[in-house]
């Protein structure tokens, strides 16, 4: 009499653990079919499983539990598959340019703008300033409405087409059009960058010689761009060597967050703090990340802050011969110098763009490190901030 009870559990558990609860917003039923919790048009066991996961979860009394987080949605793709590039918003759009596409290493010169008002994507004017070909590896920001962008691997070598080299570059929307910069002193790609009263500060980077991800030169060098002057000037240098940290404005400080340590091959939880008025680190007065959060970030464009809150999302852990994409979200309160978990990305992700606009943290493009020919994604998606 016992064994049917036994069986559906048994069955409630292996579905419940093998799909979690992340995977269920991949869905999208058009129908409203009762008991149909995870949208994809049937009731079953998969449904069972999450509401054994969410038996008697009271979100009024337990707003931490991770059930009652906000989900992230889907939002319309861009039209190119892209990871390692860079963008921004702009007068209520959002634009994205360069990255590595489909197949891997075909490196990308175009744009794109999506306007969240009307859902639509357009593809705007291409960069031609590499010999008409693409670049990746890229970081950039906005500053007076226009977009800057700093990198980049794609250069041309006696190989053909390899090799770091300085791209620094502007696109203003409004005359659609790419101008180039000054050349940044010391070539890296890869380094997050930040704004502070009008001077772009890029913190590290990497320099890898030809094809040869084996010659590479890791840099813990901070310079900052002044857009007004088109000049370059030594600013710092970081206290550590870190690659790939999470790098954000908030007051008169740059908060400098996890990252990869090349010379210890681990992930960092560490939070530095850089003061742009006194041009001083504190590296003691912030906690760190749990240790099983530490990984490294995307580095297209500074992290997400909402209200003196850093928005940590998805990444790199591991190490360097061993490492894989991240679904973890992480929330740095700058107030308390503490952090709280935050809403999982549905799958694993890195290599994307994170970007906050009306109430809402996007995620673009990407890759999930499944596919190694066809890895650049195209897929947008979305979490209201308003309740995180």
């Amino acid at each position: 009499m016992v064994s049917k009870p036994y069986k559906i559990t048994l069955i409630v558990l292996i579905v419940t653990e093998f799909w979690g609860v992340g995977a269920f917003s991949a869905y999208d039923c058009p129908h409203k079919l009762a008991g149909d919790l995870n949208e994809d048009c049937c009731v079953d066991f998969v449904d069972l499983a999450i509401l054994a996961q969410n038996w008697i979860v009271d979100c009024n009394l337990t707003p931490e539990n991770p059930a009652c987080f906000p989900k992230w949605e889907p939002e319309p793709p861009m039209s190119t598959g892209r990871d390692q590039f860079t963008g921004g918003v702009i007068s209520e759009k959002i634009y994205v340019f360069g990255g590595n596409g489909n197949p891997d290493q075909v490196n990308l010169k175009s744009t794109e703008m999506f306007e969240p008002a009307t859902g639509a994507w357009s593809n705007r004017a291409d960069n031609n300033h590499n010999g008409g070909m693409g670049v990746e590896e890229l970081t950039g920001v906005v500053v007076d409405s226009n977009l800057y962008v700093f990198g980049a691997w794609g250069g041309i070598g006696p190989g053909g087409h390899y090799g770091d080299f300085n791209f620094n570059e502007r696109y203003d929307p409004n005359t659609d059009i790419w101008t180039s910069l000054a050349p940044k002193p010391t070539v890296v790609t890869a380094a997050p960058a930040t704004v502070y009263n009008g001077e772009i500060y890029l913190f590290g980077g990497g320099y890898c010689y030809e094809d040869s991800n084996d010659l590479c030169t890791n840099y813990d060098i901070v310079e900052a761009y002044n857009t007004t002057t088109n000049t370059w000037r030594f600013v710092t240098n970081m206290p550590v060597l870190v690659m790939m940290p999470a790098v954000a404005t908030v007051g008169d400080k740059a908060y400098v967050i996890g990252g990869y340590l090349p010379n210890e091959d681990r992930m960092s939880a560490d939070v530095m703090i850089f003061d742009f008025q006194s041009e001083q680190w504190d590296t003691n007065s912030c906690q760190p990340l749990p240790a099983d959060r530490a990984r490294a970030f995307e580095y297209g464009s500074a992290a997400p802050v909402v209200d003196g809150k850093i928005f940590l999302i998805g990444g790199t852990e591991g190490d360097w011969e061993n490492h894989w994409p991240s679904d973890k979200v992480d929330i740095y309160d700058t107030a308390t110098n503490t952090s709280q978990i935050g809403t999982s990305l549905p799958l694993p992700w890195d290599d994307h763009l994170s970007l906050v606009f009306n109430d809402k943290i996007y995620v673009i493009g990407g890759c999930n490190g499944y596919d190694f020919v066809n890895g650049s994604k195209s897929g947008v998606i979305s979490l209201s901030i308003q309740e995180e």
